[in-house]
């Protein structure tokens, strides 16, 4: 191998220009290899042919000065029928081949020494007569052959755009193989998520909250196994799959609904089901179920460390939220933080309240850790909130 590496570079030393060029293509160029399950897009040709003398079982070995000598700079040209190609719609996930055929013009044979890919094109590969080509093997003149370039399309949404570097020896080399493709979800949601806003508890609600929602598909599809729900959230099948016009696939619907006994807080998260399409259906939702009273504190109840003389303040916002309800005042209970202390202003009776907690005259030294609980009377049904308090005390040396 060492043998090998030292000859291509004495090899190099005898060339210039073009040969030269084409040997550091030899030494880092790789093949790629096909993929599985990619469609291919291919113009109507005539067949690819053979031209005389044209071996496909030889294999000669591209690492040797012997190959580069033989190749040499070539006035052969290599044409392609096309050198851009529309794939059309595709599908997320998909995997769709161009071909661009070529055949060698020109009376030299022609090396392909590399074909560099750009994002979105997983790989490239010579082929003639339906078989790999090895880059750098010489091809005769009069061949004719393809380039085939596969798109993945997993990554990326609307036009996308991609191109293949035919780089060798040829005459008309580096030459670039354009294609591109509108690339589209399999899965069209409308709306594109369901988002049922803000909404009461019960019973302050006269009807639980639903929404429809169409998914649109390029086929039938059947969901395989139970959908995976965030919590707060119910969902079943309305109907069944109608066909959409101009054969543009298929539709199914959908209905989302709030869990009726759903307590109130910010509900959010995706339903995910897994189809017969081998991609999952992902529906995004989100709910804020606000209950009679709001109660927020307006910063963090964590008084951080505090020396001899500090007595910061901290408020917390209890406030009636829905139109014509009318909430108590309620009890601030303190527990395992004797160095805090609350107080209950009314700022608007039946409507809006503010509990302070102060610092007592110097604490203890070290840190305070308990809860804050604020509960309402019996009789309002309106339930206990608890909030942990914390400070710590240091004393100056």
């Amino acid at each position: 191998m060492i043998r090998r590496f030292l000859a291509c570079f004495a090899a190099a030393g005898r060339h210039s220009g073009p040969v030269a060029g084409l040997l550091s293509g030899v030494l880092l160029g790789t093949a790629c290899q096909p993929q599985e399950g990619a469609e291919s897009v291919m113009p109507e040709s005539t067949t690819l042919q053979r031209p005389e003398g044209l071996n496909l079982e030889d294999d000669p070995d591209p690492s040797t000065s012997l190959v580069l000598e033989q190749v040499g700079p070539s006035d052969s040209k290599l044409e392609f029928s096309q050198t851009e190609m529309d794939l059309g719609r595709v599908y997320q996930g998909q995997l769709r081949t161009a071909y661009f055929e070529f055949k060698v013009e020109g009376p030299d044979s022609v090396v392909v020494a590399r074909l560099d890919t750009s994002c979105g094109c997983t790989e490239a590969r010579l082929e003639v007569e339906g078989r790999e080509w090895p880059l750098r093997r010489p091809l005769p003149p009069g061949t004719q052959g393809r380039i085939a370039a596969v798109f993945d399309s997993e990554r990326y949404s609307n036009r996308k755009t991609a191109k293949v570097e035919v780089k060798g020896n040829a005459a008309n080399l580096p030459l670039d193989l354009n294609f591109e493709a509108l690339v589209r979800p399999v899965f069209v949601l409308r709306p594109n998520m369901v988002d049922f806003g803000r909404v009461n508890v019960r019973p302050y609600r006269d009807e639980d909250p639903q929404v429809v929602i169409r998914v649109t598909a390029p086929e039938d599809f059947q969901i395989l196994d139970d959908w995976k729900l965030p919590a707060g959230f119910h969902l079943e099948v309305v109907g069944e799959s109608q066909p959409l016009p101009e054969g543009r696939g298929v539709e199914r619907q959908f209905r989302l609904s709030l869990d009726p006994l759903a307590p109130p807080k910010l509900y959010y998260g995706t339903a995910v089901a897994e189809t017969s399409l081998e991609r999952k259906l992902e529906i995004p939702l989100k709910a804020q179920v606000v209950g009679p009273v709001r109660i927020r504190p307006e910063q963090r109840l964590s008084f951080g460390t505090l020396r001899p003389g500090q007595r910061p303040t901290r408020k917390v916002v209890v406030e009636a939220t829905l139109p014509g309800i009318e909430i108590p005042a309620p009890e601030a209970i303190l527990s395992d933080c004797p160095a805090l202390e609350t107080e209950v202003l009314t700022l608007e009776e039946g409507r809006h309240y503010q509990v302070l907690v102060k610092v007592r005259e110097d604490g203890a030294e070290g840190r305070q850790v308990g809860q804050l609980q604020l509960r309402f009377p019996e009789s309002s049904g309106l339930p206990d909130k608890l909030l942990t308090v914390a400070v710590r005390f240091r004393r100056d040396p």
